[in-house]
């Protein structure tokens, strides 16, 4: 059975997004979870108190919502959708039929960060000028360096096409059963 909860945190959506990105930080405020490490760039490996199971991230959009499932073990899901607010607030709505998070702690650990700024193995750059890395960092990673050069399609794409626009659908239609 699916459980849903949501909360207000005092930071812009773009920040919740990426602190909820950094998938090492969820035993702060996932119940019962001890460690979860990053594998690949959508495979997670989950340690809890009842056990371990992998998951892969199934759907993201940045800034706005990320899903994952298990692949292994017990039925598990979670999405997580990032609505942004007025005055650089968001509402944080998580549904999930594996590890509940703490809501409280979930607010805590949104709005205080996670310490000093550092790159988890889940957080790549797609593109130099979207990367939430250091910039004193970009030049020596070669996944950067190679790529093309940016053309003006890269800094301004357009609207998504319509079937990703999430905030124009019913809100039901996010939290999918993941069968």
């Amino acid at each position: 059975m699916a459980v849903r909860g949501s909360i207000e945190v005092g930071v812009p959506a773009r920040v919740a997004y990426e602190r909820l990105c950094r998938v090492e930080e969820y035993p702060r405020f996932h119940r019962g979870v001890r460690r979860v490490t990053a594998v690949s760039e959508t495979d997670l490996r989950w340690e809890c108190d009842n056990g371990a199971f992998t998951a892969r991230v199934t759907d993201r959009q940045p800034d706005h919502f990320l899903r994952w499932r298990a692949l292994d073990g017990p039925r598990r899901s979670e999405t997580v959708v990032v609505q942004a607010l007025p005055s650089g607030r968001c509402r944080i709505t998580v549904e999930t039929t594996g590890p509940r998070p703490d809501l409280a702690l979930l607010k805590e650990y949104v709005e205080a960060g996670a310490g000093p700024r550092r790159p988890h193995g889940n957080e790549r750059p797609v593109r130099a000028a979207r990367s939430n890395w250091p910039d004193a960092r970009l030049p020596h990673h070669e996944h950067v360096a190679n790529e093309r050069p940016a053309v003006a399609a890269d800094r301004n794409p357009g609207p998504p096409p319509a079937d990703t626009d999430l905030w124009h659908r019913p809100h039901n239609a996010l939290f999918k059963d993941e069968t």
